[in-house]
């Protein structure tokens, strides 16, 4: 032995190279390796593997002892597993435990725990295994066997196995399809009693193949349930091996349903093509790009283009427009489709007609756009209806002139831009003076062409941004905005009198026509449509009281009048219940005799508060009003009674003269009214004559002449009242039965200083002389008229000369002095 060197030195060294080698071991192993002292379990050697699994040092933990890294671990457990090992009774104890990081993170290990000696000293030796992969791995397999099992016992399909012909395994699902309670009912079943004898060579051709290594496609099938009933399916199969045998793996799926859905879409498809040729609207589809790619035979019709010209083509073939922009196809905003649209189309032979359409987007499964689909029918009829409509609801029928309703809405909105703009507007009302006497006397079909001439030549007197209205009868109206100040207005006023001046071309037959205007101004005489019309309106009957073919613009003043006269209306009705009307009378006298020979019954109106009102205040009101026919029964009744009371009284027999206006004359019930009126006060027909004037008997000569002879029949007397200041028509005195005439005392007044009147009244005498009727002139005042008129052999007189108009017993007086005078 070298010296200084003992026998303790030899020994240390020796376990110091122990140490390294097994230091060298241990961190070569992928494993944890640790080596603690059997007593007092502090570790004395642990490998680097120890450490990156607990992230300790291996400084940290020389420190510690198993039981630190076993959370789970007592010594009393630790020591119940290690005795077997200090025992000598195994030489190795395994098992699994839990060791926890120096991060608390616990992982499961399999720990290989062995008892050993260095120099005689007891060591353990523990080996740690990380089970973390083969725990998953068992754990992944217990899982994919369970997500198998159970896919295949949940599996909407059918899914079965069968070995040497036989059922060897099913799934729930199978059973249920076949009618069977269990799966294990149908297990050793042979399969081809489930299968429809059409498909049994099938079956075995599939499992032939499959032996044989073949692969095998998806087959439609019929099979056959427990109950008999048959059922079509759709099969897939697999060769697998199923408890140590070759076996087969067969999907079902039962197609029932689908084929009944596919028998429906085919039924369904058969109805739509059906409908597609039969339906009334036009029809066609588009691809997205706007192609047309169906065109049924309607849509054929319409457009005049066929299904092979249109197919493939965009529908701007026949539509005038882009049917990409109208029908939205591509635009990501379309999400519904748009009901009654209107449009127009283009026809093969260049005629272009309206048509309503409906469209919709046709989307695949994802929802994407892949075309459209669009049927139109043709409203190109129910347009023009409809524009006819319109017109006739905004204007005049007779004249294309706008109406009332549409001079309203254009006056509202004049007036609303005159209040912004502070600018002035007019109205002129329009009415043709005597208008009425034409109709009348020449027709209404006449009237109606004159009414035509009159729209046209108002017209053409206006600007452009003027309006003319219609509003009923021989009514106009005009709108004249935007004018600077009131002779702006009366300028047009003037223009259109003016125009009247030429004479209206009927059928080569030149016709003349006065007018008569009422003018109104905003801002002056009103705010509002109504007032304005009202206001222009009552001009207008100014224009008329003062002579006509004038025009009158409203004054504040034109108001009182107006009241007046609805006052007056209005106390015209009660005036029959409160007897306020009186019939005065005015002797007719015979020139060769002198005698008194008739009574023109006058009426006159007592009016309370205003005094005595004459016929010319009145009586045109009463016209109006419609009141005329029960005042003109009263005027008939009195004045046949008052003649029967003369006659009664002993007084001479004398005719007594009553004015039938035009709206009493057309009575349907005239006569009745008449015969009436005799009988209850039983005066004779002969001694009543009825006066009417040249224009009732120019109206309808038809009726006219047909209610004259019932008179005639009657026994009563006709004269024609004002003649010679209307047609003085030969014609028409001949052809209707008539016993008198009355020289209007127009004709009268300048009777001796007028040669042109005095020639007028002459030739009225020598006509009537020469039909045999007797002549009456009106209005005598002078003796001198008097003695001309007997020179032209005049039969009867009338006038102030004789008498006024006087009540009923001056008239008796006036009797009774002619008697005596006579005698």
């Amino acid at each position: 032995m070298p010296k200084g060197t003992t026998k303790k030195s030899g020994k240390c060294e020796h376990v110091r190279d122990l140490s390294l080698r097994l230091g060298k071991i241990l961190n070569s192993s992928a494993n944890e390796i640790y080596v603690f002292d059997t007593k007092t379990l502090h570790f004395v050697q642990v490998n680097q593997g120890a450490c990156e699994n607990l992230g300790y040092t291996m400084e940290e933990l020389t420190k510690l002892t198993p039981l630190d890294l076993k959370p789970e671990f007592t010594p009393e457990t630790f020591e119940f597993l290690v005795k077997p090992l200090r025992d000598g009774t195994t030489p190795v104890v395994v098992f699994e435990t839990l060791h926890k990081r120096k991060d608390t993170t616990l992982y499961p290990v399999e720990v290989r725990l062995e008892l050993s000696h260095a120099e005689q000293q007891p060591l353990f030796v523990a080996v740690i295994q990380d089970v973390i992969t083969r725990k998953s791995a068992e754990n992944l397999l217990r899982d994919s066997e369970e997500r198998y099992r159970r896919l295949v016992e949940l599996s909407p399909d059918v899914i079965a196995v069968h070995s040497e012909g036989k059922i060897v395994y099913i799934n729930p699902v199978g059973a249920r399809l076949f009618g069977a309670r269990k799966p294990g009912d149908l297990l050793g079943k042979p399969v081809l009693s489930l299968v429809h004898p059409d498909f049994h060579e099938t079956v075995k051709d599939r499992v032939q193949q499959m032996q044989h290594g073949k692969a095998v496609g998806l087959t439609e099938e019929k099979f056959i349930r427990l109950d008999g009933r048959i059922i079509d399916v759709e099969v897939a199969a697999t060769p697998v091996i199923f408890q140590g045998k070759p076996a087969v793996q067969v999907f079902v799926r039962d197609i029932g349903q689908r084929k009944r859905t596919e028998a429906a879409l085919r039924e369904a498809k058969d109805r739509l093509e059906q409908l597609y040729t039969v339906i009334p609207s036009a029809l066609f589809t588009v691809d997205k790009d706007s192609r047309v790619t169906s065109f049924n035979k309607k849509a054929e019709e319409l457009t005049g283009y066929s299904a092979e010209e249109t197919i493939g083509n965009k529908c701007t073939l026949f539509a005038l427009h882009p049917c990409a922009k109208s029908c939205g196809l591509n635009s990501p905003h379309v999400v519904k489709p748009f009901m009654g649209r209107e449009c127009t189309i283009k026809r093969k032979d260049g005629e272009v007609r309206a048509i309503s359409k409906n469209a919709d987007l046709l989307r695949d499964v994802d929802g994407q756009v892949m075309g459209g689909v669009e049927s139109f029918e043709d409203i190109t009829e129910r347009k023009k209806a409809e524009e006819m409509l319109n017109s006739m609801a905004y204007y005049d029928s007779l004249t294309g002139l706008s109406n009332r309703i549409l001079f309203n809405d254009r006056l509202g909105l004049a007036l609303a831009q005159a209040r912004r703009t502070k600018e002035m507007l007019a109205v002129l009302y329009i009415d043709l003076d005597n208008f009425k006497a034409i109709n009348d006397t020449l027709g209404h079909a006449v009237g109606d062409r004159l009414l035509q001439l009159v729209g046209r030549r108002l017209k053409d007197c206006l600007r452009d941004g003027d309006t003319i209205a219609r509003l009923g009868g021989d009514e106009f109206v005009v709108l004249l905005p935007q004018i600077r100040c009131a002779e702006d207005a009366t300028v047009v006023a003037t223009k259109l009198l003016e125009s009247f001046g030429l004479p209206f071309d009927l059928d080569n037959n030149e016709l003349f026509i006065t007018t008569s205007i009422g003018i109104s101004l905003y801002p002056y005489d009103g705010d509002d449509t109504e007032t304005m019309l009202k206001n222009a309106d009552t001009a207008l009957y100014r224009a008329k009281e003062h002579g006509k073919n004038n025009y009158q613009l409203y004054t504040s003043a034109m108001n009182a009048k107006a009241f007046e006269r609805l006052a007056l209306e209005n106390s015209m009705r009660r005036a029959l219940d409160r007897e306020e009307f009186v019939v005065y009378y005015q002797p007719q006298v015979n020139l060769a005799t002198g005698q008194i020979v008739g009574m023109e019954a006058l009426l006159r109106w007592q009016h309370p508060d205003l005094g005595l009102v004459y016929p010319s205040e009145f009586i045109g009101l009463a016209e109006e009003t419609g009141l005329i026919i029960s005042i003109g029964d009263f005027a008939l009744r009195t004045a046949c009674k008052q003649n029967k009371a003369w006659q009664d009284a002993g007084h001479p027999p004398v005719r007594i003269a009553v004015n039938l206006s035009a709206k009493q004359f057309y009575q349907q019930n005239l006569d009745d009214t008449i015969a009436q009126a005799l009988d209850d006060t039983n005066l004779h027909p002969k001694f009543l004559e009825l006066e009417i004037t040249e224009s009732v008997v120019m109206k309808d000569t038809t009726s006219v002449s047909a209610s004259l002879y019932k008179l005639k029949d009657m026994g009563i007397q006709v004269t024609i009242d004002d003649f010679g200041t209307g047609y003085s028509s030969l014609s028409y005195l001949k052809r209707f039965p008539i016993d008198g005439l009355k020289i209007d005392r127009v004709f009268i007044r300048n009777l001796t200083t007028d040669p042109n009147d005095a020639a007028i009244a002459k030739a009225i005498i020598a006509m009537a002389k020469s039909l045999n009727l007797r002549v009456v002139a009106e209005g005598v005042e002078t003796t001198d008229q008097l003695e001309f008129l007997r020179s032209l052999k005049c039969d009867e007189i009338q006038g102030y000369l004789i008498s006024r108009p006087v009540p009923a017993d001056e008239a008796t007086a006036l009797l009774v002095e002619s008697k005596q005078r006579c005698a």
